[in-house]
This record gives structure tokens, C-alpha cells and sequence, in this order.
């Protein structure tokens, strides 16, 4: 609350159907003031829902979003809101003004930067916990400053009445997902169809839907609720011309809410919708629908025998979890390998996250030859091979069994992309419904099968995968290139990895690769200073020793590919990655010449620098927790599971950025128990080997928040007893933090407010502890009002 007498009143900016915006003036400086309409301030709803409006603005807090000043009354007649004055107005004006000078339509640096900034400010608020709904984005509520900058806006009133009759008018309903207006449930995706829309607008300048005329009169307009339900409407692209944001587009505007991207993962494939019944050969359409890619085809029959044919279901062998229903309540992970062998999971949820509820392991002569499996499953496949190479063994069990599979020498014959069909029928007449997402590739089917020791790994470690771990429990694996403690056999063949199109993609020339002085070594590998096409780079590679390992250099490729798929101006940019050979492989990432931050800590230390937090301590901070936010929100979280100074590194100006996600961080996973080097950072959970998610950063994160204090290691003042001078053995510290027993140290110089963010983040129970959303808007609020 704030003084209502210091608040001038000017002009009116806008009318809403509850309330009305106008300009004015607060302790000197322009603001936005926002009032209820005279009408609306005698009921007792409108004051109630513009109080709730007042009370999530004042938890909002992030660049993206327009700055929350205060409310102010004397009375219930003079209730206001003061926001940030945005001089640039609102998107759809600039729209307007853009249409009617004929600027022309298609995207310019300016306006993909506009949708950039919506992007940032959805993920911001879907990433928080519980995650905030904006449930009216539109060009009208997207603000802009002088530069063209854009913040979201309008998070009260006038959302929630439209929410009311949202169904029954026109306004915002031009934005709104067909589930909304279905009156259905709906969750964060409503909001990414909006976006999509609006991104329509950037392009084309004028309101959505403008060009949709009736089918019986090409000259009139489409009325609103006609156009508003007819979910195989689509914002209109120019023809002729596709861009990436023309997909982007495509991607949020699907009518299944399940298939549109979120809004830290821009989609760039297409969706597919087909439905053909009476069938006469469901082979030859089913070769034809998946040509060029491998499938599996599993026949349900109604009697034992696979008597009275019911359904056929056509898979595709992507070894990743793909949904197989439009409404993407089910799901499967197929695979099939290079000696006709086959696995089919099929799970009763949309994101294989639980034990499958049906699955089977086939060898090639029961694929081939269309064997009864069970007494009532067929199957076969697009690439059948003789019996005399199988060695599989078929099973199936009901969700509550397990179930183990014989690994062989085997290769897969599909590196990626996504298609589902269901080919469904009764009897004779077969009725096919294909869903398909699809990711094409320009490379012919005989490049695409690589050499591996046994079953690929399903890679629940890389955020790249969409499998779940919940899946890989169910599943005896014994893959070269799964990573796990008791894996002690010694790979003989590079994975896959090797020739994936994401690391294909990202290569550079070696020659032109230039190495300088070595800056850090670790246990596996070392970065070197040096230059690729004439700027400084970073250069990482393997010890001499280790390039001789395939499991290694496997690890080294995993970690190239989960960089190459990370993008965010707080962490660390990847380059790309060199080889001529497997002696001179090397990773390129952005040089920070700050160096790291345990570097300047301990430069501090010895220049008896104050402890405590200052600006620039605490903007550090901020910008790891930046890097969390962005991991963590992720479709599939990424978990950087060895955050510490060492690996937070910092530009010339004390700007952070996250870095090291591959081999030392894999290492750290194997020996975490045994040594006391990163353990400093770990969680208790971590280190009593329970299961932990994303919490386990955040105990890490209050580590380091305590190391930007005091400046030295974690726990470096802990004493054996309360006499001895002599500092706490590493196996102690371990002991008593996995017990609770031992925490981190503030000094009194450090603001309250920040010891007990700390002390929330290294919390013994990970469910105390803040999300990473939360620690950032903790230390925005803590920058803009204390440091």
C-alpha cells in the first residue's frame, strides 16, 4: 500500500469492460494507474477480484512482466493499482499504426525479439509453483517501452470477467485455445495457443482470423463464433514463404491442447491428421504412411487363437516415448533392430511414466513369420530378417510384473523423428487413424543404422530423450553407453552418438581449431584457451589417456549433444564440437575471461576483501538462479547435479553463466560417496544414493550462496569438537550434513532476507526447499528493495 494523497491523476489510457487505465504520477515519477469503473466499486466481487489482481501482481516479479508499484485507497470508491508507465503503448496500437502505413508484413529483428520477450515472460510464470496462467495473452496486453521492449500485462479484472463469458462474446475469444472455449479443461498450453496467435498478428499486422471468410459467400466475413469453434481454422501464413516461425506458429495453434510445444521448446515439426476407413490391405498403407521409417504392426484379436481380428496398431521403432493417441493419453517406446528383433512398451499414461502396462520382447521368426503371441497379439515389421539370427525371447505380463531383456548384438535402424499411427478394425473393415509428428530427415534410410554393443540406452539422464526413468525401472538395460555405478564392463563400439544428426550438425572444421594455454584440468578432460576463426574460444578435450576409451569419448558425445541442445544467455554458449580423429575431438564453448567464481572467492579471501553481499555478489546469484529456472523448466527438467563455484564462470564485467554439463559431472555422480571434493556441494539425498530431483540443485545453489558470503569452501570453519583447532575431516562433513547435523554459515553482515533463502535451500528435506522460480523472484524482490 502506498499513500494514495502522493498519487496524481492524468489522462485516460484505456476502458475496459470493468475497469479503466490512466496515466498519472507517483512521488514525481510517470506511472499507470489503474481504477475500477464508478459502477464496478460498489460491488463487492469487482472489489474482491481487483484486491486477488493486486495480491499476484505483488508476487510477479521479473523483467518480462510490467513492474508492480502499489495500490493505493482512502476510500472503496478511489481503489487503484500503479504500475510501470510503458511508454511504447500497447502491441496491437503499434500493429495498427504498422497496417496503416503498410510496414511491410514478415518478421524483423524487432518483432521476433517482441515474441521473444512473451516467451521469456510465459515461461517465467508457467515455471513458478504453482505455475500462473495468464489466460489472456493478446496484443492489446502486451506492452511496449520507447525501445520496443515488450512486458506482459494485465493479470486481473478484466481476465477474470472475461473469463466469465468468455463462450459467449467475441473480444478475446479470437486468442483463445479450443478447449477454453469448449468450456474443458485446460492447463499452461491455453496460453501457448495464444501465443501462437499473436505471432500470427506480428506477422500479418491485423487481428487473427481477419481473412476467414463463409464457405457459401467468399465476400463476407466469417462471424465471430463460427470461426471461434471451428478448430481446422489456423491464423493465416503467407503462402509461398516458411519460416522457422512460421512452424512455431503451426506448433501453438494444433487442436489437441497436448501437442503444442511449450514455451522453452519451440517445436519444428509438423502435425499430421489422417482418417481412412475400409482399408482393404492395412500392410501396403501402413508401408506406404511410414515409408522411410521403421515400425512395428501388433494385431489385437477379441479370442484366444488371435481369433476375430479387433484392432492392428502400427508403432513407430524410435526407441523413445511417443504418444499414440490424438488425445495423448497413451503412449509406447517401440524398437527394432537390425537382426529383426523386437521390443513394444505400451503404457496407460501420455509420457511413459509409469511401469508398462503391457509389454513384449520378440525375436525375429515370431515378427517375420506373424506368430500368436499370448493367444492374442500378431506382429510384424517393415524389415523382416530370417529366424536364424534371433536370439530374443518373447514376454508379456500386465502392469504388475517385470520384465527382462536379453541384450544382442544389435543395431538400430532408426536414429530419430516422431510419427504414431493407430490402424484400427473390426473384422474386415479396418478403420486407420494416423497421428504422426514428424521430423524429416534428407538422408537416406541405409545411413541411418549405427553399431552398438546391445539395446540402445533409453537416456533418461538427457534431457534430449523423452524418456522418463520410471520407464528404464521397469527395464533390465545393459547398453555400452548407459552410465550408471554398477556399469564395470568396458564398451568395444561408439554408440550412436557418434553420427547423430545434432552433433553432425554442430561440427566445425579441426583445422580450423587453434589451442593455447591450459586453463583447468579435471579427472577426464582439459580446457585449453585458444581460437576458431579468429575469436577466443574455450576448448575442452579428453586426457590422453581417456581418448583411448570408447566409454569415455561415448560420455564426452553425450555431453556435446545435451550443450548443442541448451540455449540461454545464462549459461554458457556452445560453438560446437572438432574432430579429425578420436585423439583431437574437442568441444568449443564461449570464452569467459572472468574465470571462475571460486577463483575470484579465493582472490577475495586473500585480499581480505568484507564478507557479506553486495550488488554485484548478489547479481551473481540471481544469474545462476536464472540458469536453474531455465533447466529446471524444461519439457524434460534438466538437473545439473554438480553446481559449485568451480563450475559458475564469469565474464569480464562479473556477469555468471553455468557451465560444465558432461563428463566431470558424470564422474562426480560415480564417486560422490567416497570423496569430499564436490560432495561439499551435495544433497543429503545424493549423498544417501535415495532418489532426488531437481531439489538437489537447489541445495547445491544455497552452498554457493554461502560461498559469495565468507568467500571460502563450504564448511571450511567446521571443527572436529568444540576444543580442537583442527579442521573436520571430509568423510565427517558427509556424514553430519546426510544427518542434518552440520549447515552452512552466514556472516551477520548478510542481509536477513538472503540467510534465509539460504537456510531454505539446504534444507534436509528436499520438499522445504524452494523451487529455482521461487529463489529467483526471492532475489529480484531482494535486489530491488535491500541491495
Amino acid at each position: 500500500r502506498v499513500d494514495r494523497n502522493k498519487v496524481v491523476l492524468g489522462r485516460v489510457i484505456s476502458n475496459g469492460g470493468c475497469g479503466q487505465v490512466l496515466s498519472g504520477r507517483f512521488n514525481g515519477k510517470r506511472v499507470a494507474v489503474k481504477m475500477l469503473l464508478p459502477d464496478n466499486r460498489k460491488s463487492v466481487k469487482h472489489l474482491n477480484a481487483f484486491l486477488e489482481e493486486v495480491k499476484l501482481m505483488a508476487r510477479l516479479d521479473h523483467p518480462r512482466i510490467v513492474k508492480f508499484i502499489g495500490v493505493a485507497w482512502d476510500s472503496l470508491s478511489d481503489l487503484c493499482v500503479l504500475t510501470k508507465f510503458m511508454e511504447g503503448g500497447d502491441l496491437r496500437r503499434l500493429l495498427d499504426n504498422y497496417e496503416a502505413q503498410n510496414f511491410p508484413v514478415g518478421f524483423n529483428e524487432t518483432k521476433v525479439t517482441i515474441a521473444l520477450h512473451v516467451a521469456h515472460a510465459l515461461t517465467y510464470l508457467h515455471s513458478l509453483d504453482p505455475p500462473v496462467l495468464h489466460r489472456d495473452l493478446k496484443s492489446r496486453n502486451i506492452l511496449l517501452n520507447a525501445n520496443l521492449d515488450a512486458r506482459l500485462a494485465d493479470f486481473g479484472i478484466s481476465r477474470e470477467h472475461e473469463d466469465d463469458t468468455m463462450t459467449a462474446g467475441v473480444g478475446t475469444s479470437r486468442w483463445m485455445a479450443p478447449e477454453v472455449m469448449m468450456g474443458e479443461r485446460y492447463d499452461e498450453k491455453a496460453d501457448m495457443f495464444s501465443l501462437g496467435v499473436v505471432l500470427s498478428e506480428l506477422d500479418l499486422h491485423c487481428l487473427p482470423y481477419s481473412h476467414a471468410v463463409e464457405d457459401n459467400n467468399p465476400s463476407r466475413k466469417l462471424p465471430n463464433p463460427k470461426f471461434c469453434m471451428n478448430s481446422d481454422l489456423e491464423s493465416k501464413r503467407r503462402r509461398g514463404k516458411t519460416s522457422a516461425l512460421d512452424t512455431v506458429a503451426s506448433d501453438r495453434v494444433s487442436a489437441d491442447g497436448w501437442t503444442r510445444c511449450t514455451s522453452h521448446g519451440f517445436g519444428g515439426y509438423s502435425i499430421f491428421v489422417s482418417e481412412t476407413c475400409n482399408i482393404t490391405d492395412r500392410f501396403m498403407y501402413s508401408a506406404e504412411m511410414f515409408k522411410g521409417f521403421d515400425y512395428v504392426i501388433m494385431e489385437e484379436y477379441l479370442d484366444i487363437g488371435c481369433n476375430n481380428l479387433i484392432r492392428t496398431s502400427v508403432y513407430p521403432a524410435s526407441g523413445t516415448c511417443e504418444k499414440t493417441s490424438v488425445d495423448g493419453s497413451t503412449s509406447d517406446i517401440v524398437s527394432l533392430y537390425a537382426n529383426g528383433t523386437a521390443v513394444v512398451l505400451l503404457f496407460d499414461n501420455g509420457d511413459c511414466g509409469s511401469e508398462p502396462s503391457l509389454g513384449f520382447v520378440l525375436d525375429s521368426d515370431e515378427v517375420s513369420s506373424g506368430h500368436c503371441i499370448q493367444g492374442r497379439h500378431k506382429f510384424y515389421s517393415n524389415s523382416p530378417v530370417s529366424s536364424s539370427g534371433s536370439t530374443g525371447k518373447v514376454s508379456a505380463y500386465e502392469s504388475a510384473s517385470g520384465i527382462g531383456i536379453v541384450t544382442s548384438t544389435s543395431t538400430p535402424s532408426i536414429t530419430g523423428g516422431t510419427i504414431v499411427g493407430i490402424v484400427a478394425g473390426v473384422v474386415a473393415v479396418v478403420a486407420l487413424l494416423g497421428f504422426a509428428a514428424l521430423r524429416w530427415r534428407n538422408r537416406r534410410r541405409g545411413d541411418m543404422s549405427y553399431k552398438d554393443s546391445g539395446i540402445p540406452v533409453l537416456a533418461s539422464s538427457y534431457a534430449g530423450y523423452p524418456t522418463p526413468a520410471s520407464a528404464l525401472d521397469s527395464i533390465t538395460l545393459a547398453s555400452e553407453s548407459s552410465y550408471s555405478q554398477e556399469d564395470t564392463t568396458e564398451p568395444r563400439t561408439l554408440t550412436n552418438l557418434w553420427e547423430d544428426e545434432i552433433i553432425i550438425t554442430a561440427r566445425v572444421p579441426r583445422e580450423k581449431v587453434y589451442l593455447g594455454e591450459l586453463i583447468s584440468r579435471g579427472a577426464y578432460g582439459e580446457v585449453y584457451a585458444g581460437f576458431f576463426n579468429d575469436e577466443r574460444v574455450a576448448i575442452k578435450i579428453l586426457l590422453p589417456e581417456m581418448r583411448k576409451s570408447v566409454k569415455h569419448v561415448n560420455a564426452f558425445l553425450t555431453e556435446v549433444k545435451m550443450m548443442a541442445t541448451l540455449n540461454h544467455e545464462r549459461i554458457v554458449q556452445f560453438i560446437g564440437v572438432a574432430w579429425d580423429s578420436l585423439i583431437d575431438l574437442c568441444v568449443l564453448s564461449e570464452y569467459m575471461e572472468g574465470g571462475d567464481l571460486r577463483s575470484l572467492l579465493t582472490t577475495y579471501e586473500e585480499l581480505n576483501f568484507p564478507v557479506g553481499f553486495d550488488r554485484s555478489k548478489a547479481r551473481i546469484a540471481l544469474h545462476v538462479a536464472h540458469a536453474l529456472t531455465y533447466l529446471h523448466s524444461l519439457s524434460t527438467p534438466v538437473l545439473h547435479r554438480d553446481l559449485k563455484s568451480k563450475n559458475i564462470l564469469l565474464t569480464g564485467t562479473l556477469d555468471a553463466k553455468l557451465t560444465d554439463f558432461g563428463v566431470s559431472r558424470e564422474r562426480a555422480d560415480f564417486t560422490m560417496t567416497g570423496g569430499i571434493g564436490t560432495s561439499r556441494w551435495m544433497a543429503p539425498e545424493v549423498m544417501m544414493g535415495e532418489r532426488y530431483d531437481d531439489k538437489a540443485d537447489i541445495f547445491s545453489f544455497g552452498i554457493v550462496l554461502s560461498e559469495l558470503d565468507q568467500h571460502v569452501l563450504p564448511y571450511a570453519n567446521a571443527k572436529e569438537n568444540m576444543e580442537s583447532s583442527r579442521s573436520m575431516p571430509g568423510t565427517a562433513i558427509l556424514q553430519l550434513v546426510a544427518m542434518g547435523k552440520l549447515q552452512i554459515e552466514f556472516s551477520p553482515a548478510v542481509p536477513e532476507s538472503i540467510v534465509a533463502l539460504g537456510m531454505a535451500c539446504v534444507a534436509v528435506d528436499p520438499n522445504d526447499r524452494p523451487t529455482a522460480a521461487g529463489a529467483l523472484y526471492k532475489l529480484h524482490t531482494i535486489l530491488e528493495r535491500e541491495l
